[in-house]
Parts: structure tokens; C-alpha cells; sequence
């Protein structure tokens, strides 16, 4: 079950690198955060910190995506506990915030945010690090 943990937490990598992608290409504010902001007409600097910041969050990911995929090659293949829970940690504590932060503004503004992908990715990782023990 090894390999088939191993495949699944690269899967998950490139889930992660694919939201990375997307915020370090878009232009602010992306459809989701513009509905939000409707009443809001937000001026040209916080447009611009926005833009900064999805570069921020996408630089992030792609460096968690390419960890996790550097781990799972070079530690979960060759069954090391160390790198199955660092995979395992860095999921949940990424897939967490990126999970469960939308959740909440998409329940506070009925804007349907992508924390759903989030949420996928995370519960891989976990059934990834189980598969990788068994």
C-alpha cells in the first residue's frame, strides 16, 4: 500500500501546485471575492494588495506542493515515518486554514467560495498517510 499512498500524496501535490497556479495567474479581484465586495467598490491600493497577496498565498502553495512532492519521493517512498507525518502535518495545516477560512466567508456572505477543493485535497493527504502505514 506504500506506492498507492505514495501516487495518492502526489496527486494531492499537484492539486496543491494547480491552486497555486490559479492565484499566482489571477488578476484581483477574482469573481468570488468581487461578489463579496459588490457594496464595497474597493479603490486601486486594495485592489493591488490583493493582487500581492494572492501572490503571496499562491507562492505558498506551489512551495507546499513541491515539498510534498520532493517528501513523498525522497522520504514516504522509502518509508520513513518522519516524511509520511511531515506530509501528513503540512496538509492538514494548509488544507485546514484553506478549508475552513473560505468555509466561513462563504457562510457569512452566501458567496460560494472554493474551499471544497481544499477540503478534497486535505482528506487525500489523509487517506494517503493511512494507506502509507498499512
Amino acid at each position: 500500500m506504500l506506492l498507492a499512498g505514495a501516487l495518492l500524496y502526489l496527486a494531492v501535490a499537484a492539486g496543491v501546485i494547480a491552486m497555486a497556479a490559479k492565484y499566482i495567474g489571477a488578476a484581483p479581484p477574482l469573481d468570488y471575492h468581487a461578489r463579496i465586495m459588490t457594496s464595497d467598490s474597493p479603490g486601486e491600493g486594495t485592489v493591488a494588495v490583493i493582487g500581492a497577496l494572492y501572490k503571496v498565498m499562491g507562492g505558498a502553495l506551489l512551495a507546499l506542493g513541491v515539498l510534498l512532492g520532493l517528501v513523498t519521493l525522497f522520504g514516504v517512498m522509502e518509508n520513513l515515518l518522519w516524511a509520511k507525518l511531515a506530509n501528513l502535518a503540512g496538509s492538514l495545516i494548509a488544507g485546514g486554514f484553506a478549508a475552513l477560512a473560505p468555509r466561513e466567508v462563504e457562510r457569512l456572505t452566501g458567496v460560494r467560495t472554493p474551499w471544497r477543493p481544499a477540503a478534497a485535497l486535505t482528506a487525500l493527504a489523509i487517506l494517503a498517510f493511512v494507506l502509507t502505514l498499512v
